[in-house]
């Protein structure tokens, strides 16, 4: 019992450490963060400042290293977006994002699990159509509240000063990983 346990657990860690590394490394291919935050325009004292400030001067397997301590002891740092903690960006997020989950948890147990119940107690009967094709209408409405939000962050795809530069089309800011700033 102790061997399969251990097994587990070993199996979990080496995953967690994959993803993890995924992560890290695929973070890195979306392009220089330092220049992704200072823009095109940046010449190369800032940007040397901010790779330094950022540890991102070091070779990639030390970043690595760095990123994996600090992953263990539960040090997210600072938001590059922000200069906040990341711990403190993560809190801040917490709690409503706890009020949408539950409410969703206790409409999700109150209805989804009774109508497939009811699905497969009738099953090619009309009432399992109507449950059937009711997901689909449920579903829309799932897309196009994710449509809406879309278009409110894209600021309803108009071509925003921030995203519309030189006669290119950049995208969203929250694709781009562009910071907006308001005055």
């Amino acid at each position: 019992m102790f061997a399969v346990a251990l097994r587990l657990v070993l199996r979990a860690l080496i995953t967690l450490f994959l993803l993890t590394a995924c992560v890290f490394f695929a973070l890195h291919l979306t392009g220089d963060p330092a220049r992704i935050m200072l823009g095109d325009g940046a010449d190369a004292t800032a940007l040397a400042a901010f790779r330094a400030q950022w540890g991102l001067d070091k070779p990639l397997w030390e970043q690595f290293l760095v990123y994996l301590q600090k992953f263990v002891t539960l040090d997210m740092g600072t938001s590059y977006m922000t200069g906040l903690p990341v711990k403190d960006v993560f809190m801040n997020a917490f709690w409503p994002t706890i009020d949408l989950m539950v409410p969703t948890a206790i409409v999700t147990l109150l209805i989804g699990i009774p109508s497939g119940v009811i699905a497969a107690l009738h099953r090619n009967q009309p009432m399992d159509r109507a449950i059937f094709h009711g997901r689909f209408i449920a579903l829309d409405f799932f897309h196009l509240a994710r449509l809406v939000t879309f278009l409110r962050q894209c600021h309803g795809l108009a071509l925003h000063h921030a995203n519309y530069h030189n006669g290119n089309f950049r995208g969203c800011d929250f694709l781009s990983l562009r910071a907006k700033r308001h005055d």
